[in-house]
């Protein structure tokens, strides 16, 4: 066994342990771990991820969501070729805590990641789309990312094949529980939540971000990191385990100490919109990588 798969090892069983003594996984309780319900603000095809976890007692459904949670993250960080190191940060921290969906992203990209390998694209397009979709606000720049590099690639039969797969989950939900589209779009586009110290909600001011796509040596198709930045600026609420997934592909162990620095300072010292300068200091960790310093993205490499 090596020191990192024990440290690792480590690390999950503390996680169990902290998940039964503590009470923890709020977010999961009242929202995710339960069958979908009008004004829920994920959309139902999520629910088939964690419903289930809603038949386990509390705190056993809490630390096995948990504990797979941060196994998606450390595989990720595997698959990617980063420091798993990554889960220590406070947006990962915090989604473990409160049992929140970016794992489920996390997942997503790593499954997108799958798609450019040979006949396998077949395979995990559909599962990889409805995992980044099951948080549209986090994920649906990288979902958009896939779809046009499956066309892309290999044409409108490589959309269609996942789109099995995606029609069928949607079949699903609504066996389960209804027509929920439209009370799902309600609740997403009447979302009010005022600026605070702690939420920048940059739609539609954000937008303007989109021009940095079209920079000299900067593909979208070859920087999904850059994408899953933009995509924090483009929703109408932020909260900071919404940077989990641009973490795990920004991939770099230098933003351990720049997300503990700005949370402290936004938590502690509330500092004004910490929310709109701890992205921002990701995204311009993300440009300068891809235009100063010319580097390939590790989720480049793995795809």
């Amino acid at each position: 066994m090596t020191r990192r798969l024990a440290a690792q090892i480590g690390f999950i069983i503390g996680l169990f342990v902290a998940c039964i003594m503590f009470e923890g996984g709020r977010d999961g309780v009242l929202w995710f771990w339960r069958d979908w319900f009008p004004g829920a603000t994920a959309p139902a095809y999520a629910y088939l991820f964690t419903a289930p976890f809603g038949w386990l007692p509390y705190p056993a459904n809490f630390a096995l969501f948990a504990g797979l949670s941060a196994i998606c993250v450390m595989w990720a960080c595997q698959r990617f070729g980063i420091t798993w190191l990554i889960i220590l940060t406070p947006p990962v921290l915090s989604l473990l805590w409160l049992g929140q969906l970016e794992a489920l992203v996390v997942l997503g990209a790593v499954l997108a990641a799958e798609v450019g390998q040979g006949d396998r694209a077949a395979v995990w397009a559909g599962p990889a789309w409805l995992l980044l979709m099951a948080k549209p606000t986090v994920g649906i720049g990288l979902a958009l990312w896939l779809l046009w590099r499956l066309w892309k690639q290999d044409g409108a039969v490589a959309v269609w094949v996942p789109a099995v797969v995606v029609i069928a989950a949607l079949l699903l939900t609504l066996v389960l529980w209804g027509s929920w589209g439209a009370d799902w779009l309600h609740v997403m586009t009447h979302f009010d939540e005022p600026l605070s110290h702690d939420n920048f909600g940059g739609w539609p001011y954000g937008a303007i971000l989109l021009l940095l796509l079209a920079l000299p040596g900067v593909s979208p198709k070859k920087q999904p990191a850059l994408i899953a930045a933009l995509t924090f600026f483009l929703v109408p609420y932020t909260r900071i385990y919404h940077l989990t997934p641009l973490l795990v592909l920004a991939g770099s162990p230098l933003l351990i100490g720049v997300t503990w620095l700005a949370t402290a300072l936004g938590v502690f010292y509330k500092a004004p919109l910490y929310m709109l300068w701890l992205p921002g200091l990701v995204l311009a960790f993300v440009l300068w990588r891809v235009n100063g310093r010319g580097q390939t993205w590790r989720f480049q490499r793995a795809i």
